[in-house]
C-alpha cells in the first residue's frame, strides 16, 4: 500500500492541530451549563418554538406559538433561524435544547478554522495558512459572539464565510457539478444564517468571485440560484415588515452605537451591553497581536508582487469596512437609510476579523517566525481574556414556556397588537375569551380548531396575535377577522350569531410577498436542478478551457 503523500499528511495535522486548539478556546461548553449570553436563552426559546412549527407540519416556519405570552409571534418570518433548525436536527438525538445549541455553535466555531486553513492552502504554505487559521481561532470579536453575546447566527456565518471563498476559487480554477452543487448550497445557508452579515458580506464573496472569474455562468450561476432559492425568505422580510414595529424602529439611535477608534484597539473584556458614547460593557478590540499582523502586512507587501490582488481584496475590506465602525462614517449611513439595518456599526467587527485573518497569513508566509511568533501570542492572549460570565441549566420544558417575544426591541411585533393590554384579558390555559362553552378539538402552530356555543350575538376573541396571513373559517365558510377592536387590540376576533360554530384559524402563505417568494423559490429550483444535470454540456457550450 502506498504511503500518504507529505502534502497530505502535513494538511492532516494541522487540521487535527487546529481542532485540538478550537476545543480549547470552547472548553468552557463542556460544562453542564449553558453560558450566560445577552441572548442565549432567547435562542433556545426560538429553538424550542421551532421544534413545535417543525411537529406540526408549518413550513416555511413563520410563526413561533408560544413567544409573546401564548399570543404567538412572527418572528421566523423576520429573523434568521438556520442556527436553530441545525441544532434542531442534532436534538433529536435525544440531546437538550442547550446541548444542541453548544453543538451547533462550537462545530461552527472550529470549523471555520479549518475552512480558514483549506481557503489559506490555495494561496499559502502549510505553515502560513496554519498561522492564519490561528487568528481565525484566537480574534476576540467571535469570542464575544460566544460568549457575551450568544449570537449563533454571526457565528455560523463565520464558517460559511471562508467555505464559500475556498467554493469559489475551487469552482473557478476546475468547475464541476459537484463544486456547482455546493458553492450553491453554501451560498444560500449563508443567506440564511444571519442577516445582517448577509447584508454587509454578500457583496464581497461576490466580488471576490469576480477576481477569480473563468467564465460569467461560473461566477454568477451559484449567486442567482442561492439568492433565488431564498426569496421565500427574504421577500416577507423586505415587503411585511411595514406591519410590524420595524417600520417605527429608531433610524438615527443606532448612530449613537459607533465605537472609538481606540476602543478597536484596546477594551476591556465585560459582559454589559452597548451604549451610546464610549462607556461600553463589553469589548470592541480587534485584538492587538492582529493589529500588529494587518499593519505588517502592508509593509511587506512592497517586497513582493505574489497574490497582490487577493491582499488588495482583503486589505480593502479592512480599510472600507474600518471607516464604517468608525464615528467618521456617520454621513454615509445617514445618506443610505437602508443601512440603519445593522442597528449597531459594532457588528462590522466582523469582517475586519475576516479580512485580518488572510492578511496574517500573508505576513506568515514572509516572515515564517515573526509570524508564528504573533500568532501563538494572539492564542495565548484569547485564552487569557476570553472566558463566560457564568451558565445556567434548565430543561427543555422551561424554553416551550418562554414568555417572551425573544426579541430585544420586539421589532417583529404586529402594529396592531397591544401586549400591555392583551396580557390581562386572559388566564394562562384560556384560548379564547367571549360569553361562550369552548371545546377545543386541534391547536397547533399554524391551525387552530375548536368549537363555541353562544346564547346571543357576540364577538369572540382567540388568544392569537393577528399577522397577515391569518384565516378564519366559521363553520366552514371564510369569515371576516376583526383585529382592530380598542378592548382586544390585535387579537383574531370574529363575530357569532347564537347557537354552535366549529372555527378554524390557519396561518397560511396567502399574501402577496409569501405567494411571490415561495413561487420563485421553487422556479429557482427546478432550474438549479436543470442546470445540475446538464452542467457537463453548458461547460462545453461556455467552452470552458480544460486542465
Amino acid at each position: 500500500m502506498p504511503l500518504l503523500p507529505a502534502k497530505f499528511k502535513t494538511d492532516c495535522l494541522a487540521l487535527i492541530l487546529l481542532t485540538l486548539v478550537g476545543l480549547i478556546f470552547i472548553r468552557f461548553f463542556f460544562l453542564p451549563t449553558f453560558p450566560s449570553t445577552h441572548d442565549g436563552q432567547n435562542h433556545l426559546a426560538r429553538l424550542a418554538n421551532l421544534d413545535l412549527a417543525f411537529r406540526d407540519g408549518h413550513f416555511p416556519f413563520r410563526w413561533a406559538t408560544n413567544l409573546n405570552h401564548g399570543f404567538g409571534y412572527p418572528v421566523f418570518n423576520f429573523n434568521y433561524y438556520l442556527p436553530e433548525f441545525i441544532s434542531l436536527t442534532v436534538s433529536k438525538a435525544n440531546l437538550s435544547f442547550e446541548t444542541s445549541l453548544k453543538i451547533m455553535i462550537a462545530a461552527a466555531y472550529i470549523f471555520a478554522s479549518l475552512f480558514w486553513y483549506l481557503f489559506l492552502r490555495l494561496y499559502f504554505k502549510p505553515l502560513a495558512s496554519f498561522c492564519g487559521s490561528l487568528f481565525s481561532l484566537s480574534a476576540i470579536y467571535p469570542l464575544v459572539i460566544i460568549w457575551v453575546r450568544g449570537s449563533p447566527g454571526e457565528t455560523l456565518a463565520l464558517a460559511l464565510f471562508p467555505l464559500i471563498l475556498l467554493l469559489l476559487k475551487t469552482l473557478s480554477k476546475k468547475p464541476s457539478r459537484l463544486l456547482f452543487f455546493l458553492t450553491t448550497v453554501s451560498l444560500l445557508a449563508f443567506l440564511l444564517s444571519h442577516n445582517i452579515t448577509v447584508l454587509f458580506g454578500l457583496p464581497l464573496l461576490f466580488i471576490f468571485s469576480l477576481l477569480n472569474r473563468r467564465s460569467w455562468f461560473i461566477t454568477v450561476a451559484p449567486f442567482i440560484f442561492s439568492l433565488g432559492l431564498s426569496l421565500f425568505f427574504w421577500l416577507p422580510i423586505v415587503m411585511e415588515k411595514q406591519f410590524t414595529y420595524l417600520k417605527y424602529f429608531d433610524s438615527a439611535g443606532y448612530l449613537a452605537h459607533f465605537p472609538s477608534f481606540w476602543q478597536l484597539i484596546y477594551s476591556r473584556w465585560g459582559f454589559g451591553y452597548s451604549v451610546p458614547g464610549t462607556a461600553d460593557g463589553f469589548s470592541f478590540q480587534l485584538g492587538p497581536f492582529h493589529w500588529l499582523a494587518v499593519i505588517i502586512s502592508f509593509i511587506y507587501l512592497k517586497k513582493t508582487t505574489l497574490i497582490k490582488r487577493t491582499w488588495l481584496f482583503f486589505a480593502l475590506i479592512f480599510l472600507i469596512y474600518l471607516f464604517l465602525t468608525l464615528p467618521i462614517s456617520a454621513f454615509i449611513y445617514r445618506s443610505l437609510p437602508f443601512l440603519n439595518f445593522i442597528q449597531y456599526p459594532w457588528r462590522l467587527l466582523l469582517f475586519l476579523t475576516l479580512s485580518s485573518i488572510w492578511l496574517a497569513a500573508f505576513v506568515v508566509q514572509h516572515q515564517p517566525k515573526l509570524g508564528l511568533f504573533l500568532s501563538l501570542s494572539a492564542v495565548i492572549y484569547a485564552l487569557i481574556i476570553a472566558k463566560p460570565q457564568g451558565g445556567f441549566n434548565w430543561p427543555n420544558h422551561y424554553y416551550y414556556l418562554f414568555p417572551f417575544t425573544s426579541t430585544v426591541g420586539q421589532e417583529a411585533m404586529p402594529v396592531w397588537f397591544d401586549e400591555a393590554k392583551n396580557s390581562q384579558l386572559f388566564d394562562s390555559s384560556d384560548k379564547v375569551v367571549g360569553p361562550l362553552n369552548f371545546k377545543p378539538s386541534l391547536w397547533q402552530t399554524q391551525t387552530h380548531i375548536y368549537e363555541v356555543t353562544v346564547d346571543k350575538a357576540a364577538a369572540v376573541f382567540e388568544k392569537t396575535a393577528y399577522f397577515p396571513g391569518w384565516e378564519l373559517t366559521v363553520d366552514g365558510k371564510p369569515s371576516a377577522i376583526i383585529y382592530d377592536n380598542q378592548d382586544y387590540p390585535g387579537l383574531i376576533g370574529y363575530r357569532l350569531i347564537p347557537g354552535t360554530h366549529t372555527i378554524a384559524t390557519r396561518f397560511t402563505e396567502h399574501t402577496p410577498a409569501r405567494r411571490l417568494g415561495d413561487s420563485l423559490s421553487l422556479i429557482s429550483f427546478g432550474l438549479f436542478i436543470f442546470n445540475l444535470i446538464a452542467f457537463p454540456k453548458l461547460l462545453k457550450i461556455l467552452k470552458f478551457p480544460k486542465h
